[in-house]
């Protein structure tokens, strides 16, 4: 199933809330 543009966002948000993190 493709990814819609919401999921990819999403998946970028919670990417760069991670790399925060640390």
């Amino acid at each position: 199933m493709p990814a819609t543009a919401r999921d990819l966002a999403a998946n970028i948000v919670l990417y760069a809330l991670s790399q925060r993190v640390k």
